[in-house]
């Protein structure tokens, strides 16, 4: 069984990364839940439900369309040929029946029904691991738990409860029960979940699943019914073309609508029963008629077929439109970039950003003023296009200049000893004007405690050691202002603190920094990302060290 990975966005829940997956279940009671069966197809191991004297029914994801499925029933074993819902994959519909070969002798098919709701209790089975991330179980033990509903997402019920069952590998296809004084009723299928604590089941009772049930309930044995010998209904089929009427290269869509049918294919190739479809190229200019073929499950087939015309107009080249809303903007403000694209177009960008077609928006925003152009670009099966616009961003919520004697940080990193109070430190320049030629305290260093204090301790005194030839890094010794005085004999001491800063010999880049704050308390930075202090204040011109 192959992982599934999804992002669920759904109302009163997180998104949350999932995956195929009973945990917190316990093993059943020998002779119990005997129509609860452990699946295998190609090598993938997964759990199913008896619900019919020749039917299964799994999760889609369980097997590919037309696959073989095996399984044993008190001992004798059966073949099931799997049988997707119309909707997988397109869309996450994660049902599958299974047409057994023969009558499963001595089962009891468990009754499909209930209506889904929040808080209600339901009750899982499974053949799967037992413990996250996915481990232990898979030993052909089947185990059962307790979970409740707690909202729904698509085509799932989501179930959660302190310390309930969870999904493991190996669940997936098996049973979301509903008990109560109705008796037991099959209310979803297992489907997914985070191998923890919630879980996603595919909801029995949404119409898309009764819609896609009642079809093989009327030819296969029945659903939750006896078998009646042959189907109901000679096999039939209506099949559409779509357009009826294209131009050349444009394509069309042959629609299949089958009934009594349990396999179909249209001009020689497999399609979904009873709604399929085939996208069908249009290369050449005439009238062609296309065929489909559907078989019940005792092999009798019927056909149908359709028309279409291909004209000889080839489709419109790719082309597109780029607007800018607002054509004007402040700086910091958002404006909207929208493409209109016309011909046969599948892709879209606006600056290299992909959008949806053939109407695609990517919002900016711009932090300094300026006047800017936007690319679009656009292509298809006959060509590519590109489209422009522009804009321009005037001044408003820019940051105020700098004043003079400002300390600026150039360059931050995280104390590798947080514990000594110390957050981070920053290698810092003061701002000056030229006319300052006698200013003598270039540079100083910026430290943020954990407690969200700060210090500034301005550097008196560095000096570094001559790099030896082909050396990668040098060392800098720097004598700091401690922000205090030391207690001295008859006058006051001024209180210095010494670092040490490792810069790349040939770049200068500031490497590693360790001293202590003016507390006393020790701080390693060990790598530095820098602050860059031109992105917002391009007129200021400084380095480390440096006016």
């Amino acid at each position: 069984m192959a992982i599934r990975f999804f992002l669920l966005l759904t109302a009163n829940l997180w998104a949350e990364n999932i995956t195929p997956t009973l945990i917190n279940g316990t093993p059943v009671t020998p002779g119990t839940w005997k129509e609860v069966v452990r699946i295998t197809s190609n090598g993938s191991g997964c759990t199913a439900t008896i619900v019919g004297p020749r039917v299964i029914i799994t999760a889609a994801h369980c097997a590919t369309n037309g696959a073989i499925a095996r399984f044993t029933y008190d001992g004798k074993s059966y073949q099931a040929t799997i049988r997707r819902s119309p909707l997988y994959p397109g869309r996450d519909h994660d049902i599958a029946v299974g047409v057994v070969n023969e009558d499963i002798v001595g089962a009891a098919p468990m009754r499909i029904g209930g209506a889904a709701e929040v808080r209600q209790e339901i009750t899982l089975l499974g053949y799967g691991c037992t413990r996250p991330p996915g481990n232990g179980g898979n030993d052909g033990v089947l185990r059962i738990g307790k979970s409740a509903i707690v909202g729904f997402s698509g085509f799932d019920m989501v179930s959660r409860s302190p310390g309930g069952a969870a999904l493991c590998f190996g669940d997936s296809g098996g049973p979301a029960f509903l008990m109560g004084g109705g008796g037991t009723v099959l209310l979803g299928i297992n489907s997914k979940g985070n191998i923890q604590d919630t879980n996603y089941n595919a909801r029995l009772d949404r119409k898309e699943s009764t819609d896609f049930l009642k079809t093989f309930s009327a030819t296969i044995c029945g659903i939750n019914s006896e078998c009646g010998g042959e189907p109901a209904g000679e096999p039939s089929c209506v099949l559409t073309a779509n357009p009826s009427t294209a131009r050349v290269n444009e394509g069309i869509s042959l629609v299949l609508t089958a009934q009594n049918s349990v396999s179909g294919e249209i001009d020689g190739k497999t399609v979904n029963v009873p709604n399929g479809e085939l996208r069908l190229a249009t290369p050449s200019i005439g009238t062609f008629r296309a065929q489909a073929v559907v078989k019940s499950s005792s092999g009798k087939a019927a056909s149908c077929f359709a028309d279409y015309s291909v004209t000889g107009a080839p489709p419109l080249g790719p082309s597109c439109r780029l607007t800018a809303v607002p054509s004007v903007a402040r700086v910091g403000e958002s404006l909207s970039l929208e493409l209109q694209a016309s011909g046969a177009v599948d892709f879209a960008t606006i600056d290299e950003n992909q959008v949806s077609v053939p109407v695609g928006k990517l919002n900016v925003s711009r932090s300094v003023k300026g006047d800017y152009s936007a690319k679009g670009f656009v292509r298809g099966a006959t060509g590519s296009a590109s489209c422009f616009a522009e804009y321009r961003v005037e001044e408003g919520t820019e940051p105020p200049p700098i004043a003079e004697f400002s300390v600026i940080a150039t360059s931050c990193g995280k104390n590798r000893f947080p514990e000594s109070g110390v957050a981070s430190a920053c290698l810092g320049v003061v701002k000056t004007e030229d006319s300052w030629s006698e200013f003598r305290i270039p540079s100083v260093l910026l430290v943020k405690n954990q407690d969200d204090s700060f210090e500034a301790l301005p550097v008196l005194a560095q000096q570094g050691s001559v790099p030896f030839p082909g050396a990668v890094q040098v060392s800098q010794d720097l004598v700091t202002y401690g922000s205090g005085f030391s207690r001295a004999p008859g006058s006051p001491v001024l209180d210095i603190k010494r670092s040490q800063l490792t810069r790349n010999a040939g770049t200068e880049e500031a490497l590693k920094l360790e001293g202590r704050n003016t507390r006393g308390r020790l701080f390693l930075i060990e790598s530095f990302s820098p602050f860059n202090v031109r992105e917002h204040f391009p007129e200021t011109k400084v380095s480390e060290g440096k006016r």
